[in-house]
């Protein structure tokens, strides 16, 4: 999957949750629980997925566009 992110988003993301966007590139999706975000309407097909990165349990969120 390519990942695609705003640099000031992933510099966000990093101070708030300790993290970098990039290393969803390690996220689990084979052993994830992957569910659709139909919990209103979005101009995308939003999709929320639990699962790991190497040790540790990660919400990933996304959006892919029609």
């Amino acid at each position: 999957m390519a990942i695609e992110f705003d640099p000031v988003k992933n510099a966000k993301n990093k101070e708030k949750h300790g993290i970098s966007l990039a290393e969803a590139k390690g996220f689990e999706f084979g052993t994830a629980i992957i569910i659709v975000d139909d919990r209103q309407e979005y101009d995308e097909t939003r999709y929320i997925a639990y699962g790991y990165i190497a040790d540790r349990l990660h919400v990933l969120v996304w959006g892919l566009s029609s």
